[in-house]
């Protein structure tokens, strides 16, 4: 993912995320690395995509919560690099 800008960080305190600096891995780990910014934020409140669960053997719930975690860590690195 690349770096967030103010408005994507805006967005997303607005839908109460917080900036977190989780140790991500397998799904989550790919969500930050090569989703985008706009795919996450569509993911997010939308069924769980079935072929990523199949794939990544996740559920539904683990599928939701690797997204919000990968906006979590961009949004943590968002205020390191603006502080």
């Amino acid at each position: 993912m690349t770096t967030l800008n103010q408005a994507q960080y805006n967005t997303l305190v607005n839908k109460g995320f917080k900036a977190q600096d989780h140790a991500l891995n397998g799904f989550a780990e790919a969500c930050y690395d090569d989703g985008s910014y706009a795919e996450l934020i569509t993911a997010i409140g939308n069924e769980a995509d079935a072929t990523d669960c199949k794939a990544w053997s996740v559920s539904a719930e683990e599928w939701e919560e690797s997204i919000k975690q990968a906006l979590e860590v961009a949004m943590y690195w968002y205020e390191d690099e603006n502080a």
